[in-house]
Formats: C-alpha cells, structure tokens, sequence
C-alpha cells in the first residue's frame, strides 16, 4: 500500500511539474505577444496591465524559491 501511494505522489508530482512548465511556455508566449516597449499606442492600461503580471510573477518567485530551501 506504501509503494502504491508514493507512486501515485510521485505520479501526481510529475504531471504537475509537467503543467507548470507548460503554463511557463505558455505565459513567456503571451508576454511576448505584449506591444513591444517602443510601440505606438502604449496607455497607461498597458502600464498597469504589466504591472499586474510583474507583481504575480513576483509572487510565485517567492513561493517557489520558499520551496526550494
């Protein structure tokens, strides 16, 4: 019964490693689809948008580097 629960931790741990680096991909391919910095028609909504993004990123920096330690 042990093996049967490490192993399906281990399995859960894998698909959520493998979800994560997805998100990942797919959140550096939607910053990049952002107006580039010296694109006409950039607003403060723009400003405020990224702003938003940053002070998330910055979250889930500090839990992960909390969970490598």
């Amino acid at each position: 019964m042990m093996t049967t629960m490490r192993q399906n931790m281990a399995d859960a741990y894998a698909e959520g490693h493998h979800e994560a680096a997805n998100l990942l991909d797919r959140l550096t391919d939607l910053l990049g689809d952002m107006p580039p910095p010296d694109a006409d028609g950039i607003n403060w909504g723009n400003v405020g948008s990224l702003r938003h993004v940053i002070a998330m990123l910055k979250e889930v920096e500090t839990h992960l580097e909390g969970a490598t330690k």
